[in-house]
Parts: structure tokens; C-alpha cells; sequence
């Protein structure tokens, strides 16, 4: 209550949470409930940052903080009413794929680098920080070796998105592409893709046919390296044009085992109102 009311000026308000922020998806809520929600993501912002304050505190006053490293990240961002909706959605745009990322390393010092980072990248980081070697067979970069070295890991594009087995229900909303000046939002045909700067709502695809060109060649070839199924990127190189591929892997070892299911789809598929 008291991290909300330094977020919430409503006269007499209390610090109580309305309880549709647990719920709501979609904007079509009364401006008040949108500002509460608002309130309360900068509220949670507040609370997390005064705990990781406490938890830092406490290394230093045990002692400990002389042989322990601190990774803060966080897995995808939020929508607080941007583009007409709240929360985690698809696409993935900016607002969930731009997420922080810090690290604290004994007598580690300070700085900020702009390298493009995907969570594969904290097997290498890790690695790196206790003195080892990430494998050769393993594509993950120690993005703190970089930022020491003031440059960028190999990484050039982050990938973010929905699984495979929805893109044929709904090919409008696959992945999205990621280069650290501009972001596309892929779909099979490339006259459906959309295409935003980095910081900007605008979209502005018909205004820069190359750079859309070029960020979806880019991003099919990576999808490619990354072990995509070959017809899957068939199918996004027709430009949709070409049957949705069945029975296509999504991961080494699909299916999995005998009955066993993708749990966050379904999840999310049940979640949703029937008329979506």
C-alpha cells in the first residue's frame, strides 16, 4: 500500500489494488482502473528495487558480497495500456523484449554496454565469471567479457516470439526481429511485416522497404542457424504462399514423450475470451 500510494495521488485512496489488474488484457477498462494498474506496475518497480537494495546490503554486511556474483534479469517486459492493451502479449514488441539486465561481480567496477543479449548468453556469462569455458558446441556469449572489452558479442539480432505450432493459426503474430536500432514484426508475407524504431510507436514499414528487406533475410537466416526446421523457413520464404508445414519439429526431441504437450499454449489458449 504504501509503494502504491507514491504512485496514486487519488484523494483518500487508501493503497488498495484493483483487483483487474490480475485480469486485464485488453485497454477496455475506465481510465481510472488504466491509471491504478499504471500505479502499480511503478509500485512493483519500487518494492523490487528496494529489496535488491536489502539483498545487496546484506552481502556487504556478511561479507559476502567479496566472492559473489549478482545476475539481475528479467524474462520479457510489459504493456501498460501502449498499443491498446496491458501485460505480456503478441507480437512481441519493445516494450516486452527490451528488458534490463545487470551484473555485479566482486571489484567488478562499472559501465553500461549496448550488446544485443538473449538468455542463451547467461550459460557463457556464468561460465566466464567462474573462470570456465563454454563449450564449442554451445552458441552463448559472455556478455560481461565484452562490456570489460567495450565492444559487442557476435550476437546481432535478438529473436522473440510465439511457438512454432501458432504461427499457422495466426501468421501475423510469429516473431519478432531485434537489431538495436530498429524492430520488425514478422509475417510469411513481406508486405504484412511492420516495422518500428527502436523508442517509437510509429510504424513505418512502407517508409523503409529495405530495412525490411534486410532485417527479414536477416532474420531467416538466423532462425535457420538457431535449428529451425528447414520447412519451416520454406514456408516463411513463400511468403506463406506454400502449405503450412505439418508435423514439423520445435525443439531437438520433439514430440516429447508419449502424451506429453505443450503446457504454456494451452494455458494461454484457455486463458483467452472466446471471442479473441
Amino acid at each position: 500500500a504504501a509503494y502504491m500510494q507514491l504512485y496514486d495521488d487519488t484523494p483518500g485512496y487508501d493503497g488498495s489494488i484493483d483487483p483487474r489488474i490480475f485480469t486485464t488484457k485488453h485497454a477496455t477498462i475506465p481510465e481510472a482502473c488504466a491509471r491504478r494498474i499504471r500505479a502499480a506496475y511503478s509500485a512493483d518497480i519500487s518494492w523490487v528495487d528496494h529489496q535488491v537494495g536489502t539483498f545487496l546490503d546484506t552481502l556487504e554486511e556478511t561479507g559476502l558480497a567479496k566472492q559473489t556474483a549478482v545476475i539481475i534479469a528479467a524474462d520479457h517486459g510489459t504493456n501498460q495500456g501502449e498499443w491498446g492493451v496491458f501485460g505480456k502479449t503478441w507480437p512481441v514488441r519493445e516494450h516486452e523484449a527490451h528488458v534490463p539486465m545487470m551484473i555485479r561481480v566482486p571489484d567488478g567496477g562499472s559501465g553500461r554496454c549496448d550488446a544485443i543479449v538473449q538468455p542463451q548468453d547467461l550459460f557463457a556469462t556464468v561460465t566466464g565469471i567462474a573462470g570456465g569455458a563454454t563449450p564449442d558446441d554451445i552458441e552463448s556469449f559472455d556478455i560481461l567479457a565484452a562490456a570489460r572489452a567495450g565492444t559487442r558479442t557476435p550476437r546481432q539480432l535478438a529473436l522473440s516470439g510465439s511457438a512454432a505450432d501458432n504461427w499457422a493459426e495466426n501468421p501475423q503474430n510469429t516473431f519478432s526481429v531485434f537489431d538495436g536500432e530498429w524492430y520488425l514484426l514478422m509475417a510469411p508475407d513481406i508486405a504484412d511485416c511492420r516495422l518500428h524504431h527502436m523508442g517509437s510507436q510509429d510504424e513505418v514499414a512502407a517508409d523503409n522497404p529495405g530495412i525490411v528487406e534486410q532485417l527479414r533475410n536477416a532474420a531467416l537466416v538466423e532462425l535457420a542457424h538457431r535449428g529451425a526446421d528447414p520447412a519451416l523457413v520454406d514456408w516463411f520464404r513463400s511468403g506463406g504462399s506454400a502449405a503450412f508445414p505439418a508435423d514439423v519439429p520445435l525443439w531437438d526431441g520433439w514430440p516429447g514423450p508419449a502424451g506429453f504437450d505443450l503446457y504454456w499454449n494451452h494455458l494461454y489458449r484457455d486463458a483467452r475470451p472466446a471471442d479473441s
